[in-house]
């Protein structure tokens, strides 16, 4: 018997809004999916009954439904589209999903309604099962604001759908001349006014704000418009036909955006899909809808505006033929069709029975339960991505213990998040107190898996199986020199109850396989990092500002630990054959590591005291990060670098060596550009290469931010691990 599901398109009753639009393509494509285990029902207003198509229940807007919800019928799953909906289904057991597409009222409203507003979204939130973003501006926001637990969660962004091919007439409100167009529901937030000046000062241009009027804004908006006396080149139509739109998005110059919150910004991928230049505003989701295909205002200064304004207008007016298919190509990006199956894939998971039962990743309707083991005392890469498997195992209801090293970084994690944790000693490969204690531990928390996340561990964990305990062994392995020929090595690696051992690259899983009995027995399952880490801090000034590095300098930097594989050695030889090139640079290793006072004498041996700045270990990375020119890594050997995929989360271009998995994400001259390790000449003739080419610069960060969002996030890296655990169990 199909699910029942039912999809809440009630903004559809004012259709010419964000919301409205997005009902109503969301309508529009969910009628091509044909999916057997699903029976579709839209709720809607009266006059769009039947409107998408025979394939569809409809349900109709009424009070009924609204205030005895009871009454109605009852379905498997229910999907509010938007946050902003007052209907909920009516029955227990119903899975509720929530969409949430911005959280704009934090800007625009007073403190009590803020307050209001937050605690009704709040109630919202505690009733769904599942919540979708728009963005991952809004995600940021809202895990800021609101307590999202341990609910799954997913980003899907927005799908753009316009008829780039359409023939239209000129619409009669258009004056003669080149114009620039502006789009929008004419709000404060909108920040139309500060075109006003800016045109006054672009002589060549007239200016189309096209968009609903009926709000007091647009008022002021027109007063300062006839204040200077701009009314012939300012028209504000007010809302447009379709025809309309597509005429002038296809025959403007330039689209201008200025807007201060954008749950998304649709009108962007918009203009970029007839391949025009956009110029919008650094705030909100604009940058990540943008990305490095849009032109931004760092401030709304009129002549600063108008300046960007000519240079970035010149800039595409010279290469405009192969920026207007770049727009084009990257516009494709999103995609109804693509959104459609994103939200699709969401429906098919949370109504697998295993969910629909417990709501728990569950064994005959138990949570599962995972005892993680780390030997490590400081914290690195490593310990990061067990952190972050913690997290997204969380919200996908495992249970999950952990087994750290006394006084260590991972002990203090565990303490400040309330994880359930368990300290032990682990100052030999062979303890057995500490292997005796695992073996208890199992046993009386009736763990089903047991995650051997270090060497130490693999050990500890083998040993104590030899005290008697069931849960299966599953081993990670981070970094890529070669396993040792003794009997012990051997034994460990081959132990019948590991079941599953995960390597973060190809090239680690190379070099387990020739000591496994059962190469097949290996897997890699990639390192990931969170997306968002980096996504809203992009003050480049940060580590300028406090190091007094001028404008000029191309700023370098690391944030890897100090260790001899990291090869800083090569790091600072790079900088010296920059420097002697005369290439004005300055290069800063950010953290710290055993290798420290040996880099620090190297460097002052080089007299390169004032060219290389080594910070020390810092808790900010996500705010200094982003303000690196290029990111340079230098490693003779590598597992993977998760520090590569912060760089690429950053947008910050990737110069590193072929070391271990690095070329697995460093494809070179697609995300990034590569040499051998050791090779500090070719090393510093790939960041010449980069300082010196914007179109290569942004070639590479989108790239490596597209590759990074499919392949290397920690949601993915978390749900090959939790597939690695099903199929064992």
């Amino acid at each position: 018997m199909p699910y029942q599901v039912m999809v809440d398109l009630g903004k559809l009753k004012t259709l010419y809004s964000g919301l409205g639009q997005f009902s109503y393509y969301f309508g529009k494509h969910l009628a091509s999916v044909h999916e057997e285990t699903i029976r579709w029902n839209l709720l809607t207003p009266r006059s769009y009954r039947n409107k998408f198509g025979n394939g569809f229940h409809y349900e109709t807007l009424s009070i009924k439904r609204r205030y005895f919800p009871f009454l109605c019928s009852k379905y498997d799953l229910w999907h509010a589209i938007h946050q902003d909906s007052a209907y909920f289904p009516g029955h227990a057991g119903t899975i509720y999903i929530l969409t949430i597409h911005d959280l704009n009222f934090l800007r625009e409203k007073g403190a009590f309604r803020v307050k209001y507003l937050l605690s009704n979204l709040q109630q919202k939130v505690d009733k769904a099962s599942y919540i979708t973003f728009i963005s991952n501006f809004t995600a940021s926001e809202a895990n800021k604001y609101l307590h999202i637990g341990n609910k799954p969660t997913k980003v899907i962004h927005n799908g753009v759908e316009i008829d780039t091919g359409k023939v239209t007439a000129r619409p009669k409100f258009l004056p003669g001349g080149k114009f620039l167009f502006a789009l929008g529901m004419v709000l404060e937030k909108k920040n139309f006014h500060v075109l006003v000046d800016f045109i006054d000062r672009v002589k060549d241009y007239n200016l189309i704000i096209a968009g609903d009027k009926n709000h007091s804004y647009a008022g002021k908006v027109e007063k300062l418009i006839h204040q200077r006396k701009l009314s012939p080149k300012i028209i504000m139509p007010g809302i447009i036909s379709e025809d309309d739109k597509i005429y002038l998005y296809k025959n403007c110059e330039a689209f201008l955006f200025p807007s201060l919150n954008e749950g998304f910004g649709l009108p962007v991928i918009e203009a970029m899909r007839f391949g025009k230049p956009v110029f919008t505003s650094r705030f909100s989701s604009l940058p990540e809808i943008g990305g490095n295909h849009a032109f931004y205002w760092d401030s709304f200064d009129p002549e600063h505006m108008a300046e960007i304004f000519a240079d970035q207008m010149n800039f595409y007016r010279m290469n405009s033929p192969r920026i207007s298919e770049e727009l084009k190509r990257y516009s494709q990006g999103y995609t109804w069709d693509r959104s459609i199956k994103e939200y699709l894939e969401v429906y098919q998971e949370v109504l697998e029975p295993f969910r629909k039962t417990t709501g728990t990743f569950s064994i005959n309707g138990k949570p599962v339960r995972i005892l993680h083991l780390s030997s490590e005392i400081g914290w690195r890469g490593g310990e990061q991505q067990i952190a972050y498997l913690i997290e997204e195992l969380n919200k996908l209801g495992a249970e999950n213990l952990v087994g750290c090293a006394r006084h260590s970084k991972f002990e203090e994690l565990c303490k400040s998040n309330g994880w359930k944790y368990f300290s032990a000693g682990f100052s030999s490969y062979l303890n057995l107190d500490t292997a005796s204690n695992v073996a208890r531990v199992c046993r009386n928390n009736k763990i089903d898996i047991l995650h051997l996340h270090t060497s130490k561990s693999h050990t500890v964990g083998v040993l104590s199986t030899l005290y008697g305990h069931d849960a299966k062994l599953v081993l990670t392995r981070r970094v890529d020199n070669e396993i040792g020929k003794n009997f012990l090595s051997r034994w460990k690696y081959n132990h019948p109850r590991i079941k599953r051992i995960m390597t973060v690259s190809d090239k680690i899983r190379e070099i387990v396989k020739p000591v496994l009995k059962n190469p097949g027995k290996s897997i890699t399952v990639h390192s990931g990092v969170d997306a968002l880490r980096f996504e809203y801090h992009r003050d480049k000034r940060i580590l300028r500002d406090e190091y007094r590095i001028a404008p000029g300098e191309t700023l370098i930097g690391n944030t890897s630990a100090i260790a001899k594989h990291k090869d800083y050695i090569t790091f600072v030889n790079t900088c010296e054959w920059l420097t002697g090139k005369g290439f004005k640079c300055r290069f800063m290793i950010i953290g710290e590591g055993p290798e420290h006072d040996n880099i620090r004498n190297y460097i002052d041996a080089r007299n390169l005291t004032r060219n290389i700045i080594m910070t020390g270990f810092r808790k900010d990375i996500p705010l200094i990060l982003p303000g690196l020119d290029i990111f340079l890594m230098t490693s003779v050997t590598e597992g993977l670098g998760t520090s590569i995929l912060d760089a690429f989360a950053a947008r910050i271009p990737v110069v590193a060596t072929r070391a271990g998995g690095i070329p697995e994400m460093v494809i070179d001259g697609e995300t990034g550009l590569l040499a051998d390790p050791g090779d500090s000449v070719a090393l510093g003739m790939n960041i010449l290469r980069i300082a010196g080419d914007k179109e290569l610069r942004n070639l590479l960060t989108t790239n490596a931010y597209k590759l990074l969002c499919t392949e290397f996030t920690k949601t993915a890296m978390a749900n090959k691990v939790m597939g690695v655990y099903k199929e064992i169990l």
